[in-house]
């Protein structure tokens, strides 16, 4: 289980006990997922809320394709209907704004 560093760049998720209880996903399980992306690519954690992590990125992960299915079956609401049309719509506002809002709703 993730520990709660208060210097692990996720503060505002710890403290925001950020969920997706819809997705049976608890603070600890974001945190992690979170921390998986860091082995491949970096970015900030810029706010958090209850059920939101907004996140800026230095850099993308190599295969943005692989990330953004990652992304998606992660957090499910990035894309709202059609998958296979939505998904590549997805991909090129993050290559190209290099923000993501995590949500569970």
């Amino acid at each position: 289980m993730p520990t709660k560093s208060k210097k692990d760049g996720f503060e505002k998720v710890w403290k925001a006990e950020t969920d997706g209880s819809n997705y049976d996903l608890v603070t600890e399980d974001i945190v992690a997922h979170l921390k998986k992306w860091q082995k491949l690519c970096s970015f900030r954690i810029v706010a958090a809320d209850y059920n939101t992590v907004e996140i800026e990125f230095d850099t993308l992960p190599k295969d943005l394709e692989a990330f953004c299915r990652d992304a998606y079956e992660f957090c499910p609401d990035l894309v709202a209907d059609d998958e296979e049309t939505e998904l590549p719509m997805f991909k090129r506002d993050l290559d190209k704004k290099k923000k993501l809002t995590l949500w569970w709703d």
